[in-house]
């Protein structure tokens, strides 16, 4: 797993495998979010790689639990493989439900998330 910060408080996010995903592998990544959220509000593109058929149940709960805790303005899931489309879906479904105050869409490219994802941040 990678990340980068494109502009202030935009993060890509890249996860070329499944191992990628797993909520201990994101602890550079939330430190780095927490300390951006100092400075005003934050979206993040999760690129889930191509390669990656199937997301684990322990990766939607951690997002659940972070954005809990984490006042972030959005997400967003390009998504290739119709498995974590679904399970893009089912966060997003999970996020409306809780009424969270966060922006949550799954897209195709890399350039329509990067697009959405800088309109929430000006709103």
């Amino acid at each position: 797993m990678t990340f980068d910060t494109l502009a202030p408080g935009l993060f890509v996010v890249r996860y070329p495998t499944a191992a990628d995903l797993a909520p201990e592998a994101q602890t550079g990544l939330i430190d780095a979010v927490e300390r951006a959220l100092e400075a005003g509000p934050v979206a993040i593109v999760f690129d889930v790689g191509k390669d990656v058929h199937m997301v684990e149940l322990s990766v939607p709960s951690f997002w659940l639990d972070a954005t809990d805790r984490l006042p972030l303005r959005a997400m967003s899931i390009i998504a290739r493989s119709v498995a974590v489309r679904i399970a893009a879906g089912g966060f997003k479904l999970a996020q409306t439900m809780r009424r969270q105050p966060i922006a949550v869409e799954v897209h195709q490219t890399e350039a329509e998330a990067l697009s959405w994802a800088r309109a929430q941040l000006s709103r």
